[in-house]
């Protein structure tokens, strides 16, 4: 893992960790970017650099669209993943990061995401899953109905979108997620 940049945003600072997994022999397997954003912490001295619109939804109805219910209880089972951040169960540790309750692990609602494209364009079969990349826009509350809006912009690249129904507020955008042809070998 290494540390690929660092951005100043103004009054928050933006990371982005690269990280490649091998095998025992060193052959690289696979590849992630895991982008972090730290409200409140100004990135004094780093390079500034404007956001620009990526991945942007198409202006014409999506191919599919589809919506599941989280579960009230769910970030305590995401708590499995490893990600024991007391933001995503405690009602005061929230509170004092000025949210309204604790809300839901960013992982829970890619893991949606992925779901919905799987079921929409792979027949349910998760190995033509080869990536995804998307903005956390906002935060998903247990209970919350994500909806997935999806646009096929090529056999292997779709455009994504997702809110959060009843709140009405779009949760993750400007996100796309590549599909393998077929399934790899």
């Amino acid at each position: 893992m290494r540390l690929k940049s660092a951005i100043d945003k103004g009054k928050s600072t933006v990371t982005i960790l690269a990280i490649e997994t091998t095998d025992e022999h060193g052959t690289p397997l696979f590849y992630n970017e895991v982008t972090g954003f730290y409200p409140g912490v100004p990135g004094a001295g780093l390079q500034r650099v404007p956001s620009e619109e990526i991945n942007v939804a198409p202006q014409r109805e999506p191919d599919a669209v589809l919506a599941d219910k989280t579960e009230v209880n769910q970030a305590l089972l995401y708590r499995l993943c490893g990600d024991w951040n007391p933001m995503h169960i405690d009602p005061d540790y929230a509170a004092n990061a000025g949210y309204e309750k604790p809300f839901l692990h960013g992982l829970c609602t890619f893991g949606y995401l992925g779901r919905h494209v799987i079921k929409a364009f792979c027949g349910n079969d998760s190995r033509l899953f080869k990536s995804v990349r998307a903005r956390f826009a906002s935060i998903v509350m247990p209970g919350d109905t994500l909806e997935t809006r999806m646009w096929r912009e090529s056999s292997t690249r779709i455009i994504v979108e997702m809110r959060a129904v009843e709140r009405d507020v779009v949760v993750l955008k400007n996100g796309a997620v590549e599909l393998f042809e077929s399934v790899p070998a």
